[in-house]
């Protein structure tokens, strides 16, 4: 079982997300007949983010559902913490900040203001982000100091680029350009050093905003047409969907019309997030 779930691990890691898909649904089936609901809910959770990422937001939302009962009728704070911060995730690829932070704070009064623990760094690095991107920089950034020091003393390469990233995120907000470039390289070397295809995508995303941001605009439209092809072959919905709404930034800045791949692809990602 430790296999299986190093597999799970792996996986997600790397971006091979129908392998990782393969190994959490074996070990939710060999789990449930051992009737191990810790593992079992962990498993599920995992499932449920794949789902979230390739953006069958449903299915995320179901597991994380089931996951979150099972995890309260056990006790089992990691599964509680991990359900509400991926509820959160699909509300904010829906677009629904207020749900979203709902789902954040949940997930982090679950785990505890006073002990941080490392399962919930990742929702302390969502929530920053959204902190971030609706006006409350200071609190995102009081937020993402505790993601930054732990996730680097615990050698958590994919969490500590993450936060790098929401870092990065802050002081392109506040003007602070250099900062947030440098940051964002750090973060892109080190995503790239581990073979964090996710994590990469993110990075060039914060270098295509500074490009933005610097009326760069030639940069800002190479990245972006270098990370939509890379959203599509790791098939995440997520970050589709991120890269696009930098694109067409780019092209109202510039007065440009949107281009024809544009609409075709929100069409797709729009006929395939939805939440009923």
């Amino acid at each position: 079982m430790r296999a299986n779930m190093l597999f799970v691990h792996t996986a997600l890691l790397a971006g091979n997300y129908s392998d990782c898909e393969h190994y959490a649904l074996r070990g939710m089936e060999i789990t449930q007949v051992q009737e191990n609901p810790y593992i079992y809910e962990t498993f599920m959770v995992l499932y449920g983010r794949i789902k979230f990422i390739t953006g069958h937001l449903d299915e995320a939302y179901d597991l994380a559902i089931k996951a979150q009962a099972s995890g309260e009728a056990n006790g089992n704070v990691y599964t509680i913490v991990q359900t509400n911060s991926l509820i959160g995730d699909i509300y904010h690829m829906l677009m629904n900040h207020s749900q979203a932070m709902h789902y954040y704070r949940l997930a982090q009064i679950r785990s505890g203001f006073f002990q941080p623990a490392l399962h919930s760094l990742q929702n302390d690095i969502h929530l920053a982000r959204l902190l971030a991107q609706t006006g409350r920089v200071s609190e995102a950034k009081e937020t993402i100091v505790h993601a930054l020091k732990t996730t680097q003393t615990n050698g958590m390469k994919h969490l500590y680029a993450l936060a790098l990233n929401v870092s990065a995120l802050c002081d392109l907000i506040e003007h602070n350009l250099e900062a947030a470039s440098e940051k964002c390289a750090k973060a892109f070397n080190i995503a790239k050093e581990n073979n964090l295809r996710y994590e990469m995508i993110i990075c060039k995303i914060g270098q295509g905003q500074i490009a933005l941001t610097r009326k760069d605009y030639d940069v800002a439209e190479r990245i972006i047409k270098e990370i939509i092809p890379e959203c599509q072959q790791l098939q995440s919905v997520w970050l589709l969907q991120i890269a696009l709404s930098l694109g067409i930034e780019l092209c109202q800045v510039q007065n440009r019309e949107i281009p024809p791949e544009y609409q075709s692809l929100l069409k797709m990602k729009s006929k395939m997030i939805h939440l009923n």
